[in-house]
């Protein structure tokens, strides 16, 4: 996996998955001892993402995703009806709201590669009371939701929800994945220490799923 992350006014992330056939670093090494030369494995590795970015590899399945925004809402349709001649196979739209988790499965249910994590980011939590929560298990449970997220804390904005809101909420759609055993979506932004403190107390799912961070 070859993974860009951008880190500003806008945080995004994108990820380039490879299916088991392509060149893997411990495949490399056992199969063939050329390939502990690190000079060689790292240009295999740019040959087949270059492969990728050009359309002649693998397809890309992109993790993180929010075409529910308002900034595709002239050319929605006609961006997710491209994908896959742009070689771009799935996208999981990521839920930060629970408006969001509404569009985000909308969108899943319009467009067969599309699929949605559902979840509450940290600084729109005060809108998560038990009504809500219970509303959104519900949401969570549907074949087109892969994921719970994106879900964390984040203590960089001062008008955020208060510490101990995030953190509990934090928590709960935790156990939420764990209920309905699917992976986690993490925001985590000035807040490394706690979220990872609060992942080791729920070492269980570290265990047995994927954590997108």
């Amino acid at each position: 996996m070859a993974t860009e992350n951008y880190d500003g006014s806008t945080n995004w992330t994108r990820n380039f998955t490879f299916k088991k056939d392509d060149y893997h670093f411990k495949q490399m090494q056992s199969q063939n001892s050329n390939y502990n030369n690190d000079q060689q494995i790292q240009k295999n590795w740019a040959k087949n993402i270059q492969n990728f970015l050009s359309g002649n590899g693998k397809m890309i399945f992109d993790t993180h995703a929010h075409y529910d925004d308002e900034a595709f809402d002239q050319d929605r349709d006609l961006l997710l009806k491209s994908m896959k001649d742009n070689n771009i196979e799935y996208v999981i739209n990521v839920a930060a709201s629970l408006k969001s988790v509404k569009t985000s499965l909308e969108l899943a249910h319009k467009y067969e590669h599309v699929y949605a994590a559902v979840g509450v980011h940290p600084s729109e939590t005060e809108e998560l009371n038990e009504e809500n929560f219970a509303w959104m298990t519900e949401m969570a449970k549907q074949d087109k939701c892969l994921a719970v997220g994106e879900i964390g804390l984040d203590y960089h904005w001062d008008d955020n929800p208060e510490k101990d809101i995030q953190r509990k909420c934090f928590e709960e759609q935790i156990e939420l994945a764990k209920e309905l055993n699917k992976p986690i979506c993490i925001h985590s932004r000035d807040a490394d220490q706690e979220t990872f403190d609060i992942l080791k107390k729920h070492q269980q799912l570290l265990e047995h799923k994927h954590i997108k961070y």
